[in-house]
């Protein structure tokens, strides 16, 4: 029996169905259709579904995702911070933080694309990403803390929160707040 893929259309492009799914793939060239179809090619739906292929689509340990982990790792050579951590110790801090934002005690999630609240802090950020220095917080909490020792962060948000007096009815998640003015 003859294959009848690749073959070619009106639109002089040759196309070859995806491994997986079956959907059409497009190709400028005979070549490059017949090598996609011999190695079995996957469409680009189907590709971006395999975690190793797309790290939006990928977690360690179910709890953190690639990209996040990539994201940090690339910040941290840019600005020519030390990153001495694997993804293990970096997903087990999260979940030794019962997804607690160290500082706050807030939620946070580091799973979601557009939604993360996630952010990791270096406790003292005189040094690098490193065992020992890091924490995960609330992302509000860590563009609040920025360069500010932990110590002193701490004494500023006691002085906020002296000033300004939270109700009874707060919830624990900073959208919830609602205050009143301290005396």
């Amino acid at each position: 029996m003859v294959n009848k893929y690749p073959y070619k259309s009106h639109d002089d492009r040759w196309y070859k169905p995806c491994h997986n799914c079956g959907n059409m793939q497009s190709y400028l060239r005979y070549h490059y259709a017949l090598n996609s179809l011999n190695l079995k090619k996957l469409c680009k739906k189907c590709s971006n579904k395999l975690p190793e292929n797309n790290a939006h689509k990928g977690w360690h340990k179910d709890v953190l995702r690639l990209s996040f982990i990539r994201k940090y790792k690339i910040n941290a050579a840019v600005r020519k911070i030390n990153w001495d951590v694997d993804d293990d110790y970096l997903s087990d801090l999260l979940i030794n933080q019962n997804f607690k934002c160290a500082l706050s005690g807030w939620d946070i999630n580091a799973m979601n694309v557009n939604k993360n609240t996630a952010s990791l802090d270096r406790i003292d950020s005189k040094l690098g990403y490193v065992k020992g220095n890091l924490q995960w917080v609330h992302k509000m909490v860590n563009m609040c803390k920025q360069q500010y020792t932990q110590e002193d962060f701490i004494k500023m948000c006691v002085s906020v929160s002296d000033k300004v007096k939270w109700s009874p009815s707060n919830t624990s998640q900073p959208k919830n707040k609602k205050w009143v003015k301290g005396s």
